[in-house]
């Protein structure tokens, strides 16, 4: 289903949508009890999430010294403007 199709649909249909949907989960449930199994998730549920990076101090001190290096290098070159009279 296409975001667009969902901006169409009233109210009362997406509730009914939303409680087809809760009636799949409890069913996919059931059936995971039964076999043993887990079975695949349903589209948008559950979506994998990326680990999160870290990054040492002594790195991050290292990028803040050349974004600012970076910085004072661009606002060097820019020549400022002279007072007009």
């Amino acid at each position: 289903m296409s975001d667009t199709s969902l901006l169409n649909l009233t109210p009362a249909t997406l509730t009914k949508a939303a409680k087809i949907l809760r009636k799949i989960e409890k069913l996919k449930q059931q059936l995971d009890a039964l076999t043993g199994e887990k079975s695949q998730p349903t589209a948008g549920t559950n979506k994998p999430t990326r680990k999160k990076r870290k990054v040492s101090a002594a790195t991050r001190a290292k990028m803040a010294a050349a974004q600012k290096a970076r910085h004072s290098k661009t606002t060097k070159e820019a020549p400022s403007p002279s007072p007009a009279n």
